[in-house]
């Protein structure tokens, strides 16, 4: 990948996290208000629930975006006939999409990301 594809994918990534994480936070504010919940759990287990239905839900949407980036940039070399075979079995290939995702979405933004810091500090000096 090059820098801009690593830089993009970084920005796509903790943009669909942050997103995600808002989005399923807000889900979990009904569970957090939940007047069940508030007589059994104290306060700070039911913030730990909230915070981890947030990050879940961030690694969820990230994960899918991820796996879309990264199949996308593996298809695009590839030839007519493979992209046949893809439509064709395309319930395959969605499965593929997102198990790609969800296994590789921490390493990949992991390495796109000191890729990145790397660059910046090199041309800062």
């Amino acid at each position: 990948m090059t820098y801009i594809e690593r830089k993009k994918y970084v920005i796509y990534s903790s943009t669909a996290f942050l997103t995600g994480f808002v989005l399923y936070g807000i889900l979990g504010l009904f569970i957090f208000f939940n007047p069940d919940l508030i007589e059994q759990w104290t306060f700070l287990q039911r913030s730990l629930m909230l915070m981890g239905i947030g990050i879940v839900g961030g690694y969820l949407i990230s994960s899918l975006l991820s796996g879309i980036l990264l199949f996308s940039h593996y298809t695009q070399k590839k030839s007519t006939r493979f992209k046949v075979v893809m439509i064709v079995l395309f319930m395959i290939t969605v499965q593929v999409i997102a198990i790609v995702g969800f296994v590789l979405n921490l390493p990949m933004y992991i390495v796109n990301l000191l890729h990145v810091l790397r660059r910046r500090q090199i041309i800062e000096k």
